[in-house]
């Protein structure tokens, strides 16, 4: 089982990257579509973010990453930058929503 989802989160990367390619490649620059595509990938990043994690949890609790390694620090810590710029962006308002005005996570 958990290779039928190692192997469809690998197609899944695979079909975004070449979709974000083809977008990327096919605008022009400089265009009023650069906000939607950035929002898109942006959207995917955090998607894929997600799924990472969730792989990371699993494989921490089935023992394939040792907890003592320098590439789990630097993960602890990036962890902590995003949980600190989420609880950020959680208290920001998010413009045009319920009519008020402020900023995003930008």
């Amino acid at each position: 089982m958990r290779l039928v989802r190692e192997y469809r989160d690998a197609m899944d990367s695979i079909i975004s990257i070449t979709d974000t390619l083809r977008r990327l490649r096919t605008s022009a620059p400089r265009s009023s579509d650069d906000e939607e595509l950035f929002a898109s990938l942006a959207a995917n990043r955090t998607r894929r973010a997600r799924t990472v994690c969730l792989n990371v949890v699993a494989d921490l609790d089935a023992g394939y990453i040792r907890q003592d390694s320098t590439a789990v620090e630097e993960l602890a810590g990036t962890v902590q930058q995003l949980q600190q710029r989420l609880k950020q962006c959680s208290k920001s308002p998010i413009p045009g929503k319920n009519g008020l005005s402020g900023t995003d996570c930008s």
